[in-house]
């Protein structure tokens, strides 16, 4: 599952003519999911993030949700790639545990190319990757204020909380994204023009 999380994304979808209802980001959909998983009997899988953060997180849950389900937890070692040993180790510990739900915080895109990549292996009725969202709803960093959410100034927030390491995503690579939106609107325009 790919969520539209940022608000420029939002807004883009508009401009080329194909608006996302509405954003679902990964720490609103995490705890208001954790609540229909305990009412449910799903089972949780918690994949990602620095050590020890994943149990902080499940421990959150649970204190909150006791009849959610938490089957396993694992942080990998920091790796722009995973070696063969390491993916097959983290595919056998899913599995073994068997989730209905795979919660994936390796930060985008890597999270995204890995559950692509394994998607096959795994054996779980949903695999979503949330980036930073295991953090912030375990408490260990706050989150924007909600005029900053609606106003699509997350990033902001984000970046003045952790600027090393956020600071190459939103200053260096997020703006790439805006030639890339009005190209393709150009081209849709160009489309247009051309049918008619």
């Amino acid at each position: 599952m790919c969520l539209p999380d940022g608000v420029p994304l939002i807004w883009a979808s508009r401009l080329l003519g194909k608006p996302i209802q509405g954003r679902v980001t990964g720490l609103d959909l995490l705890p208001e999911f954790s609540r229909t998983g305990a009412e449910k009997g799903y089972r949780f899988f918690f994949l990602g993030a620095k050590e020890g953060v994943a149990k902080k997180l499940s421990e959150r849950l649970l204190s909150i949700y006791p009849n959610l389900q938490v089957c396993g937890y694992y942080s990998p070692p920091f790796a722009e790639r995973f070696s063969d040993e390491e993916n097959s180790k983290m595919i056998s510990m899913i599995n073994n545990a068997q989730p209905h739900v795979i919660w994936v915080s390796l930060t985008a895109p890597k999270q995204d190319y890995w559950i692509a990549e394994h998607f096959d292996k795994l054996n779980a009725n949903i695999i979503i990757g949330v980036g930073g969202a295991f953090e912030v709803t375990a408490g260990l960093i706050p989150r924007a204020p909600y005029w900053m959410q609606r106003n699509g100034l997350e990033w902001l927030f984000r970046l003045s909380q952790e600027p090393r390491r956020l600071f190459k995503r939103y200053i260096l690579e997020a703006p790439q994204f805006i030639p890339l939106v009005l190209l393709q609107k150009l081209n849709l325009l160009s489309l247009k023009n051309y049918s008619e």
